[in-house]
This record gives structure tokens, sequence and C-alpha cells, in this order.
């Protein structure tokens, strides 16, 4: 069954939250409890939070909505099976054979280097598709800017970049396109704004699945997923007995969809944030919000009432009239859109008081992006000071992180012991080129002088500078996380490195002794 949980205010709907998570679980007391948010950060937000209100916040998986699916079509699938199987020192995987055994998902990082093969051999034999002309024409005219200098190799891996951006956001909103491209049987679509410099996408992801077919489509298989679901034939693919969904307010119409169609098998539980108890907004701004959060919540009654799911309404802000409105109600974005409310009308009584309140925002003109920083800092030091207020109550946006993070970082962790520190945890933002190379070397000088513990290599290795676009091209990863599992892998590289940190110890857990025998099986085998 379905149960809609509405509210305004996101700690209302936090307490309804902890208090089916507190519940005993329907799967057993040693079986996680399922919780899909919108990101990690609100998955850090609820564990602190439950921690703080129960005492503790256990046996509790967050995943993200693709990562889910990700999760069921893998465990369906069989990958990742043998790891840790007691094959032995003597087992010699081959990617062919991990490939046979292990089909993994395409991803975006597979898509890059399929785009990139094609787009080679376009430009090396010239025989391709009419509609890539474009494509070959870009390549070629990018090279030749700044006296010819850019490598083409260069312009083609930036060019496979995008075309795997593009698809990989297809695999998510438009997969009935891609089942139709890649010779899939689904339902004939109507494909707008395809013409011109976009008519090279059907035929490039027509000749990606027909070279490289052997790799499950995500799109093909949320497809398969909602026909399953809807006709009653998913039971292997319900993992978990309950699932709780908390933040989201916006996802992908086969994910919504797909969600929906799970509560005809396990008790669902969804989370909503819902402004209409709040009233009109004569902002542009948040009637904007609210017209992206009434589109979301019609396309979910439609979806509710295409395949006639059981639901369940709780509106937690005393509302009396908990039913939803359908998308064909009088209750329309277009009769009753927040934009078109009076200007006029008074702030209701229940309008969060930290808006309502005079004075509530002020402006600072800084000189700089660390004078920006600074000044922040000493506001909330006066804020924590004045108000009932705590760090993890705040939350500090900025259009570029990548900008202001060193400030951040210099500022807020400067403290001394007359001054308070104040705890900030940065998330986003994207290194550069030559900022991962200097990761990689920073974090390799490191583990010069650490224990030589498997996962730190592990991480280290699968870096994108090392060996991380790599692995994941040859599906090698799973293989090498595997080989280290068998040879019980855990620190030191060599017996003499284990001696050297003060321990006695034989050194059959190191580095060196595990690849010994992983070179003695290769070549017995053979």
């Amino acid at each position: 069954m379905l149960t809609l949980y509405k509210s305004s205010s996101l700690n209302t709907l936090f307490t309804a939250w902890s208090d089916i998570i507190s519940q005993p679980s329907p799967g057993g007391p040693l079986r996680p409890r399922s919780v899909i948010v919108p990101n990690m950060d609100m998955a850090q937000w609820l564990q602190v939070h439950q921690a703080e209100r129960s005492g503790i916040s256990a046996n509790i998986d967050f995943q993200l909505p693709a990562g889910y699916f990700r999760k069921i079509f893998e465990a369906r699938m069989g990958v990742g099976a043998g790891a840790g199987s007691g094959a032995g020192a003597g087992s010699s995987a081959t990617p062919n054979a991990v490939k046979q055994t292990q089909p993994q998902l395409l991803d975006k990082h597979q898509l890059r280097w399929m785009a990139f093969t094609l787009l080679g051999e376009a430009l090396e034999t010239g025989r391709y598709p009419s509609e890539w002309e474009v494509l070959v024409d870009w390549i070629r005219t990018a090279s030749q800017k700044e006296g010819g200098s850019r490598d083409m190799k260069g312009v083609r891996w930036d060019l496979a970049g995008q075309i795997a951006d593009v698809f990989d956001q297809y695999i998510m909103y438009r997969p009935l396109w891609l089942n139709e491209w890649g010779g899939g049987d689904g339902d004939t679509v109507s494909i707008v704004g395809l013409e011109g410099m976009n008519a090279w996408q059907p035929s490039f992801w027509g000749k990606i699945r027909s070279r490289w077919g052997e790799y499950p489509n995500r799109a093909d298989l949320m497809l398969g997923l909602v026909d399953e679901l809807s006709g009653g034939d998913a039971a292997d693919f319900v993992l978990t007995p309950q699932i709780a969904i908390f933040g989201i307010q916006s996802v992908a119409p086969i994910l919504m969809e797909a969600l929906l169609l799970k509560s005809k098998y396990v008790d669902v539980h969804w989370f909503q944030r819902d402004n209409e108890s709040i009233g009109p907004f004569t902002d542009d701004f948040l009637s904007d919000l609210s017209t992206d959060q009434r589109d979301q919540s019609n396309l979910m009654h439609h979806l509710i009432a295409k395949h006639k799911i059981e639901v369940n309404t709780k509106v937690l802000d005393g509302r009396t009239n908990p039913q939803m409105s359908t998308p064909n109600s009088s209750d329309s974005p277009k009769s009753n859109s927040p934009g078109n409310a009076d200007p006029t009308t008074p702030i209701p009584a229940n309008f969060p008081k930290v808006i309502a309140k005079p004075g509530a925002i002020s402006i600072h003109r800084c000189h700089s992006p660390r004078r920006e920083v600074e000044v922040l800092h000493d506001t909330l030091l006066h804020l924590f000071e004045t108000k009932n207020i705590r760090p993890g109550d705040v939350a500090i946006v900025t259009p570029d992180v990548d900008l202001y993070a060193p400030f951040v970082r210099e500022v807020f962790h400067s403290g001394t012991d007359d001054q308070i520190r104040i705890p900030v945890r940065i998330s986003g933002g994207q290194l550069n080129e030559r900022e991962l190379v200097a990761d990689v070397l920073l974090k390799a000088l490191d583990i010069t002088n650490s224990r030589f513990k498997a996962t730190e290599i592990l991480d280290w290795l699968g870096l994108a500078p090392v060996l991380g676009d790599f692995l994941d091209q040859t599906g090698l990863r799973g293989t090498l996380n595997r080989w280290i599992e068998e040879q019980r892998i855990r620190w030191g590289s060599g017996k003499e490195h284990i001696k050297d940190v003060g321990f006695e110890l034989d050194g059959r857990h190191s580095w060196m002794f595990g690849l010994q025998r992983i070179l003695l099986a290769r070549i017995a085998s053979e």
C-alpha cells in the first residue's frame, strides 16, 4: 500500500518518518530499512536527527532513486556474484569470463569509451551515416583551433563525454526514445526536435546497442520493470518488505512510476513537502518552485489513477481536506496557480516565521570571496550566541563551491583556544584535471608512509587519473576486489614492512604474499 505524508515543515515530516523507522522492521531486526533520499546530505541530516531523537541511528540503508533500482537489477542479474566465494588462488578469471558471468550495467563511463571508439572509426574510415557529419565536422574544426595545436584525440574525447552525458540523461528521462532507437519493441513515440543538428542521435545510439548489446541498458530494464510490476509478475524484484521515500521533490517519470507500482507489493511510505498548506506565493521564485512541485504532484496523481494504486494520504499540517486533486480537476495549476495570487493577500498565519519576520534577510557588500566567508563566519557566531540555533541547522549555499571551498576551510577551521570553531561539511564541487593529478600524488605520498591498507590502495587505484577509467571500461573493478578478498590481503607491503611497523607476523596477509599467490596460480594454470 502507498501512504503519502504531506507537510510544509521538514521537521514534521521527519517526526513522522522517525515514528515509522522506530517500529520493528517487517523484515526482521537484522534487515536494513530501505530509505530513498534525493541526496546523501539529506541522508546525513536524517541520521543525525534520528540519533538525537531516539539515541541511535543504525541499520538504515539510504539510497538514491537510480541507485536503488540499479541495486535491484544487479541482484537479479547476479552482478558481483563470486566475490569471496572461496575459489582460491587457483582461480584465473579473465575479463571475458567476467563479462559472461557478471553482466555489467551500461553506465556513463562505458558510454564515453564507446562513443570515443565510434567517432575514431568514423574519422579513420570515412564511412559513417550522413547525419554524423555534424559530429565529424565539429571534431575537425575544434582540432584546428589555436593554430591546429589541439590533439584530435583530445577533441574526440571531449565530444565523447558530451555524448555520454546526453544518453545518460536519456536513460532516465527518455527511455522510450532509446528503446525505439535500439530496436526495442516499446511503444511508438513522437520525437520532436531531433532534426538538423540532433539527427545523429538515433543512429548513434542504435550503433552502440548493436555493437555492445551484451551490456544491459537501464532504460530497457526500467521499461521491463514497469511492465512486470504493472502486470503482477515481479516477485523477484521485491527485495525489502517496506520502503520509505523522504524529501524527493523531483524524480524522473519512469522512476516515479516504478516506485508507485512497488506499493502493490510492499508498503511504501512517501514523505513529501507540500507548500499548499502555507498559501499562495506572491514572489515569482517561490511561485515557480510551487508550480514545479504541483507538476510532480499531478504526474503522481495521473500514475496512481492509471495503475489503480491504493493510497492513503496523511496531511500533517491540520488541513481538513486531505484529498489530492487530479490533473483534470478544477484545482489545476491553470485555475489556481500560485503565480495568480493577489499581491495584496496578507501573509498567512502559518507562513514560516523566519521568512515573515522583517529583517530576516540581510545583504553584505564585500570586496573579495575571502572577506565574504569572514563576514559569514562572524555572523554565524553572533547567531549562535543570540538565537536557539545550532550549526547543524544552518545550510550555506554558494553559486561556486570550488571558488569558496578553500576560504571556508581556512576561515572555519582556523579557530584557536580563544575562538570557537564552527564545524562545517562541504559537499558538491568538482576538481579540475590539475587538481585531480595533484590529489593523486598527495595521496600516493600518504600511502608510502602508511600501513598499505587494502582499502586505501583500492581507493587510490580507483581514482580516474590512475586506473579508474580503465577499470570501468573493462569491468575489472569487481575482479580486482575479488582477487584481493580471496587472497586475504589486509595490510602491509611485505613481511619486512610489517616488522618495521612493530609486529612480529609472518606476512600472510600482506600485498607481497598475495601477489605471489596470484602469480603462482596464473603460472600453474598455464
